[in-house]
């Protein structure tokens, strides 16, 4: 615009020259009127209408380029649009201007024409870039547009701006040379007059013309001042005009507003003075260099300081204006706030920073595959379990890679792979009977989760994998059913459901199992309005008052974490933990939300403390069992020895057998007790087909049940074997039957008896400890009686626990029952609800093993043959009772009931005896010992060990210390004759 000024003032300058040099030379302008007059028109014509056509050209050029810079740092979609029209308006103009100089083309039209082509070719060029570079203003890509802006369509504007330069010099100079031949014609003209008159309309052209193309120049720049005000005051960006040294001399409202100064007082400040002290060197460095011949642009984040001491984190795009000589001027900058950008960008890098230590340190092995199923992402447990680097399994496909073969060594067929079927489907699947192939070729089993995740238009683009070698839960099955079932609960929670919101409680993102647990709709999960989020999850608590008032507790103090339990409605408990997201310095961003779901712990807990309480009553059960099979061994002993001397006497036979009969029944009793007190040991169980076991009991069942009961049995005729002791399984399912006739009684009703194979999975595994997941024979008795409630249920295993009146019960049977499962391996559930009846579920592992059965024998009683047995006992009368006992089968016998005087006998005669049967409990030494010091004496001496109970001592046990057997009281003379028989016979062989 200076240089079109300049033109201007050079032109009326000359004319006014002109027309005082051809006043002065009036005299002889009447020799060159005619030509005069013809190069006036020429002007008029050709040279005039040029130079203004090839000036508007220039002109439209430049609102073309300036308009396209509006449009770069338009905030809005509607201003940016706006902008780019007015770019292609002054495309039209440009041509415009091109056919109107097209016309003007007559003194020179070879020269003309092919300036007038070379801008045209220019601003074709220019037009190419300048719409590449208005793509890549609507693609938003603002690096990528401000590196093109200046290395390609800046020189583009630059070359075409001066083609259109070089053609209105060019029309000036017409103007110029039309003015020497009018000066020359002066001296040709023959009348004086008609040079003035000529001279006149000359000099009156040039002045119209030149005060014409005056008013378009202040016009436009009045427009373009107006714009620029426009603009700049109204831009959403912060925007000023900085002079070299660094004050301001312009700056709009919003960057005042941005750093909270009035305009007088930015005005009055440099921007070093508003610039945090970390970030000065950046303005220093760039004005050093632009004004050194460096880059004039820059582009760049930053941090301002805000008057009130806030920082506030901008993004700063500047360039240096340069006058004509080359000198820098001042820079315009346009400054864009981007302090939310940054918090949102520190929250998410620490909360991927969270979620990559969670990652990192989870036990579990996870795994990503893309659609295609390819891995993406695999976290160190994984590639610790599979032997493969990070490298290794990145890019690859996952099932030809680790899940290529089954368990049995079959091939695995993609079509069949459960994750790749949720890769398609999208429904979550857990598995826990496959294997995963390790690379060096070995197998582990694994226990995995497989879920889909989706974009933003509900597409599955990948599936998360999260599995565990699950070896060593298969290995330990022997182990406390308690803790194994506790693990898997444990391990089963380890999926969490997370919640993540920002600074203002406001949710930025939350998982599938968040949704899973809460069941929330999809609706409201959705919705980026969390309020319905909170109080559709406060609704679905038990307590809704405590849950709203814990939230906003810890939403009100930010830097605290929090923990603790919530129930659901629907009985689920979670185990909610809630942790600040927090920067280096401290500064809070947010804050995360963890759900785990306890419920499953909660209930192994339950059970884990009611078999503590069984423990504790089975020890106490297992001591009170010593003493009275002590008492019991006199009383049956001493009855069958009586019965031996009254043979004659009927009467006193018949009592002393209800006696022996009474013992027998207290023995049996106390069998009882000890069947929930200690694990019967293994070779008492043997291979059994349950159906023609449970059959029998049935048999008499179905005499003793009352008519207005009706027998349901179902039992299935092909089962697979079991290990268990066929006698114990009678006592259950009279036991069972019992008492679910005893809940029917006086009213009708249904006792049903179900056998059946069944699979215990993992989730019912998890919910009881007692349970492993694999096959059962699963016994079901059932009965539709007045049922139980929460808390009888609770406590119906305990022993001497009943529900009968005075008499009808003992209380001994469910715990009896109870004990008989767990030494079998197996367990007991029970469901009941009042007034619909119970029913019981007993699980029993199948077995590999056959079924062996085997003929039992009545052994007759063997007699001695004067062989020495010395009998210890501390209790007098049982050593008695020894001692008459193998007396009268034929032995030699002495007893002793003090172990210092037996082991004297011993030491003073080893030989004096061929067989020592000692007591296991003594006041001054335990039986075992006891036979430590015999053996010392004489090594192959004969011993059995007496005990009325034990829970440790077995037959493999006493056999290893050197002992011969061992027998539990009470005995008898048969199975005590057996026994000294067997040893003896024994010990001849040897």
């Amino acid at each position: 615009m200076k240089n079109q000024s300049d033109t201007s003032l050079r032109i009326r300058l000359a004319s006014l020259a002109i027309i005082g040099l051809f006043i002065a030379l009036g005299a002889v302008a009447y020799f060159s009127g005619e030509q005069v007059k013809s190069d006036s028109e020429s002007v008029a014509k050709d040279a005039v209408p040029g130079t203004i056509a090839a000036h508007q050209m220039r002109m439209a050029m430049s609102r073309s380029i300036g308009w396209v810079m509006v449009a770069a740092f338009a905030q809005t979609t509607e201003s940016r649009d706006a902008s780019l029209k007015t770019v292609h308006d002054a495309d039209v103009a440009f041509a415009d201007d091109v056919r109107q100089y097209q016309a003007t083309i007559k003194i020179n039209p070879v020269k003309d024409q092919a300036l007038l082509d070379e801008v045209i070719s220019q601003y074709a060029n220019y037009q190419q870039k300048r719409m590449a570079y208005e793509a890549l203003i609507l693609a938003g890509d603002r690096d990528k547009s401000a590196v093109f802006l200046e290395n390609e369509l800046v020189p583009a504007y630059v070359s075409a701006i001066n083609s259109a330069q070089a053609l209105l010099d060019y029309n000036h100079a017409n103007s110029l040379t039309y003015s020497d031949h009018i000066q020359s014609s002066v001296h040709r003209l023959y009348w004086a007059m008609a040079v003035v008159m000529g001279l006149a309309l000359v000099s009156a052209t040039v002045l119209i013309v030149n005060l014409s193309i005056r008013r378009r120049e202040v016009r436009e720049l009045r427009e373009s001042e107006e714009l620029f005000r426009t603009s700049f005051e109204s831009a959403t960006v912060g925007v000023c005009l900085v002079a070299t040294d660094g004050k301001f001399l312009k700056v709009n409202r919003t960057l005042c507003d941005m750093l909270g100064y009035t305009e007088d007082e930015l005005l009055h400040l440099t921007f070093n003075e508003v610039t945090q002290e970390e970030d000065k060197e950046i303005g220093q460095k760039f004005l050093k260099e632009a004004l050194s011949g460096g880059p004039k642009t820059m582009r760049t984040e930053k941090r301002y300081l805000r008057k009130d001491g806030q920082v506030v984190w901008a993004y700063l795009s500047t360039a240096l204006i340069e006058n004509s000589r080359g000198n820098g001027s001042f820079m315009i900058s346009h400054i864009q706030d981007i302090t939310e950008r940054k918090r949102a960008e520190a929250a998410l890098v620490a909360l991927q920073s969270h979620q990559e230590r969670t990652l990192s340190a989870l036990g579990e092995g996870l795994q990503v595959i893309d659609r295609n199923g390819i891995i993406i992402y695999e976290n160190p447990a994984a590639t610790a379990m599979l032997g493969w680097s990070h490298q290794e399994l990145i890019g690859r496909f996952g099932h030809d890679l680790i899940h290529h073969t089954r368990a049995d060594g079959s091939h695995y067929p993609q079509v069949e792979c459960k994750i790749l079927a949720t890769l398609l489907d999208g429904v979550a699947r857990r598995v826990d009977d496959e294997v995963f192939w390790r690379k060096d070729g070995t197998s582990f089993p694994v226990a995995y989760i497989c879920t889909a995740m989706r974009n933003e238009a509900g597409e599955i683009n990948e599936v998360v994998v999260a599995f565990r070698d699950i070896t060593e839960r298969k290995r330990a099955e022997a182990e406390l059913v308690s803790k194994s079932a506790l693990l898997e609960a444990q391990v089963d929670s380890t999926i969490d459901g997370i919640l993540v919101v920002d600074e203002h409680a406001k949710k930025i993102l939350q998982n599938r199992r968040l949704i899973e647990i809460f069941k929330i709709p999809d609706e409201i999960a959705r919705d980026d309005d969390d309020t319905k989020l909170l109080q559709y999850v406060t609704q679905r608590t038990k307590n809704p008052k405590q849950f709203s008032e814990r939230v906003n507790y810890l939403y009100a103090h930010p830097q605290e974490k929090g923990r603790d339990e919530i129930e659901l409605q629907d009985g689920t408990i979670l185990d909610r933990y809630s942790a600040p997201v927090l920067d280096k310095i401290g500064k809070h961003y947010g804050r995360i939300w963890s759900f785990r779901d306890i419920t499953a712990q909660r209930k192994v807990e339950e059970q884990f403390r009611q078999a503590q309480k069984m423990e504790a009553i089975g020890t106490l059960a297992g001591g009170i069992a010593h003493d009275f099979n002590n008492i019991l061994a006199a009383i049956i002993g001493y009855t069958e020895m009586a019965k031996r001397r009254a043979v004659n006497d009927p009467t006193v036979v018949k009592y002393l057998d209800a006696v022996f009969l009474a013992g027998t029944r207290a023995v049996s009793l106390v069998k009882q007790i000890l069947t929930f007190s200690r694990p019967q040991e293994a070779q008492e169980r043997k291979p059994v087909e349950l159906g023609s076991v449970v059959q029998e009991p049935l048999k008499l069942l179905r005499a003793s049940i009352p008519s207005n009961i009706e027998f349901d049995v179902s039992l299935d005729s092909n089962l697979p074997p079991v290990l268990a002791d066929a006698t114990q399984v009678h006592q259950i399912v009279m036991n069972l039957c019992t008492n679910a006739s005893h809940a029917m009684k006086d009213r009708t009703g249904r006792l049903g008896v179900r056998l059946e194979k069944f699979t215990v999975d993992k989730f019912l595994a998890g919910a009881n400890a007692d349970l492993r997941a694999g096959p059962y024979v699963r016994l079901s008795v059932s009965d539709t009686g007045h049922g139980m409630s929460r808390a009888t249920i609770a406590r119906i295993f305990e022993p001497f626990f009943t529900t009968k009146g005075p008499g009808e019960g003992t209380g001994l049977g469910l715990s009896v029952v109870h004990g008989i499962m767990q030494s079998h391996g197996g367990a007991i559930t029970v469901y009941s609800q009042p007034g619909e009846g119970t029913v019981f579920h007993l699980y029993f592992p199948i077995t590999t093993e056959t079924s062996k059965e085997t003929a039992a024998s009545v052994e007759e009683v063997p007699v001695g043959h004067g062989e020495r047995i010395l009998f210890v006992d501390d209790e007098m009368p049982l050593a008695l009772l020894g001692q008459n006992m193998l007396e009268e089968l034929g032995y030699v016998v002495e007893s002793k009931t003090n172990v210092a005087d037996a082991l004297a006998l011993v030491r003073a005669n080893p030989t004096a005896f061929d067989l020592v049967i000692t007591d296991l409990t003594m006041p001054l030494m335990l039986g075992t010992d006891f036979a430590q010091e015999l053996l010392q004496i004489r090594p192959n001496l004969p011993i059995i060990l007496t005990t009325g109970y034990s829970a440790n001592l077995t037959q493999e046990r006493v056999r290893e210390m050197g002992i011969c057997e061992i027998m539990l009281k009470p005995h008898t003379m048969q199975s005590l004759g057996l026994a000294v028989h067997r040893v003896l016979k024994a010990q001849s062989t040897n």
